[in-house]
């Protein structure tokens, strides 16, 4: 009776689907925590086959949300495009002038 409830179970039950997770949309391709307070940056990349709006995204650091803010290049970050999320901007892009997107925001550090 056993043998034929398992074979039931196993011939009846829901086939479960295995679940295949999606790639990210943006992900964090560097950090510059090595820098000096005020100089530090994050890199992002949009691995996406989209344009993607930063324009209400945060950044969070220990539970307190940091706006980001258009500075250089806008806030929208083409398929496979890099941007730099930067701690002080206007110091990051003085150091490093040939970049063409900087998004501005503010934290405590990156604690290297």
């Amino acid at each position: 009776m056993i043998f034929i409830l398992v074979l039931y179970y196993i011939f009846h039950s829901p086939v479960v689907q295995p679940v295949v997770a999606e790639s990210p949309s943006i992900i964090i391709s560097e950090i510059g925590a090595f820098e000096s307070e005020g100089y530090e940056w994050i890199e992002i990349y949009n691995n996406s086959s989209d344009t993607i709006d930063l324009t209400e995204w945060s950044f969070f650091e220990n539970d307190t949300a940091h706006g980001l803010n258009e500075h250089t290049g806008g806030m929208v970050i083409e398929s496979g495009a890099y941007a730099i999320i930067a701690d002080n901007a206007d110091l990051v892009l003085s150091k490093y002038p040939a970049l063409s997107q900087i998004i501005d925001s503010a934290w405590g550090s990156l604690k290297e």
